[in-house]
């Protein structure tokens, strides 16, 4: 038996995902090749083999490494599979379409919305949805029960991201939304799903789809989540898309009654002579 040049192997999918084989040659006297293979890619290679090969395994005795320690000094058997034919390149392409296989990916695309929120607050909520600033502000709730333990669970208790050891330089509610296209990867039991913008080609400024996209600022691909975020997603519709984009617009205004009112110091003043409320009650 004569050893060959070692042959590599390479495949690579669309979403990036590749294997790498390196498979020993030997020849027999009879011209027989043998290339050796993982055993999980042995299942894959079987149906590209043409008539007369064959796929088997050798097995060998391992002697104990006299450089382990004792314990690990085991003698066993090493099994290696190979590919056997007449033909060096039958061979080689029956591997190669294997791997191909083995890589083999369902690739699905559908149009999603993906929406998130953050909330860095923290406050006490009465059972009835009374807010609070704490467990001692809601004593003055007029419901607040004083006949069981402190802090009695029928008088609420904490809400919110924040607490006393944490703290934000102010308090926030963040909103996100943003069409996607969302393509899925199956191969095997393995599922992987990667977001990108959509294609607007089919889109209009007609359409609240590609509307509810025109909002800047906005991580596009999911970076969001780095910031904590938490995201859910739904199938698109023109329906969900303005239902999003009027959240937002409204978010945007809210914003806009922030700004212009604090930019004025005077509006916070008048505010406070007249006992007006710039943000909705407590209730």
């Amino acid at each position: 038996m004569a050893d060959l040049p070692q042959v590599k192997f390479h495949h690579k999918t669309e979403n990036g995902e590749e294997r790498e084989v390196v498979s020993k040659v030997t020849v027999t006297q009879d011209g027989t090749f043998h290339m050796t293979v993982p055993d999980d890619l042995v299942d894959s290679i079987k149906p590209h083999l043409p008539k007369d090969y064959y796929t088997d395994c050798v097995r060998r005795k391992v002697k104990k490494d006299p450089l382990l320690p004792g314990g690990l000094r085991r003698s066993g058997t090493k099994i290696t599979h190979r590919v056997s034919g007449p033909s060096l390149d039958d061979c080689k392409r029956a591997i190669k379409a294997g791997l191909r296989d083995w890589l083999k990916c369902e690739v699905t695309e559908e149009i999603v919305i993906r929406y998130g929120r953050r909330t860095k607050t923290t406050y006490w909520k009465m059972t009835d949805g009374t807010i609070y600033a704490n467990g001692t502000d809601c004593e003055n709730d007029p419901n607040y029960l004083t006949d069981g333990p402190q802090h009695d669970p029928r008088n609420g208790g904490w809400h919110g991201k924040l607490d006393a050891t944490t703290h934000n330089a102010g308090y926030m509610v963040s909103l996100f939304a943003s069409i996607h296209k969302k393509t899925t990867y199956t191969r095997c039991s393995v599922v992987e799903h990667k977001y990108s913008r959509p294609d607007f080609s089919n889109f209009s400024h007609e359409t609240w789809g590609e509307r509810l996209n025109c909002f800047v600022g906005l991580a596009e691909d999911g970076g969001w989540m780095q910031d904590g975020i938490e995201c859910e997603e739904m199938p698109y519709t023109e329906e969900s898309a303005k239902f999003f984009y009027e959240m937002l617009i409204g978010m945007c205004a809210f914003s806009d009654k922030i700004e212009a009112f604090f930019e004025d110091p005077a509006n916070v003043i008048k505010a406070i002579e007249a006992g007006t409320q710039l943000l909705i009650g407590r209730d």
